[in-house]
C-alpha cells in the first residue's frame, strides 16, 4: 500500500502548482515501500520476494507490483536489489512471463 501511495501522491503533484508537500509526502511513502521490500529481501528466500513482487493484485486490475512501481516512475524502488534480482531473472529467462500466471509484466520505454 505504500507504494500505491507514493504513485498517488507523485500522480495527485503533477496536476496542480503547489505541489511541495505531496511530493515530500510521496517520497516518504516511496521510502516505507523500499523497507518493507528491504525487510522482506533480507529474511525471506528469492521465491517469496518474487511471488510477492510479482502477483497481480486483485484491487489494481490484476497488476503486480514491479508493473505499478514502472507506470509510476517509483525509480528507487525499482533500483532496489531485491527488484533488480527479478528483472535479472526475467531477462535471463530464469522467470517466464509466458510460463507463469504470477508474471504480468510489460516496460514501456520512453525515448524523449
Amino acid at each position: 500500500m505504500a507504494l500505491l501511495a507514493c504513485i498517488v501522491l507523485k500522480k495527485f503533484a503533477s496536476h496542480i502548482t503547489d505541489s511541495h508537500s505531496l511530493l515530500i509526502q510521496s517520497k516518504y511513502f516511496e521510502n516505507l515501500s523500499i523497507g518493507v521490500l528491504n525487510l522482506f529481501d533480507a529474511n525471506e528466500p528469492d521465491y517469496k520476494n518474487e511471488i510477492l513482487i510479482l502477483s497481480p493484485l486483485e484491487l489494481m486490475n490484476q497488476r503486480n507490483s514491479l508493473e505499478l512501481a514502472v507506470e509510476g516512475g517509483v525509480l528507487k524502488f525499482l533500483a532496489t536489489s531485491c527488484i533488480q534480482n527479478v528483472l535479472t531473472k526475467i531477462w535471463n529467462g530464469i522467470l517466464s512471463t509466458e510460463e507463469s500466471t504470477l508474471l504480468s509484466f510489460k516496460v514501456n520505454i520512453n525515448t524523449n
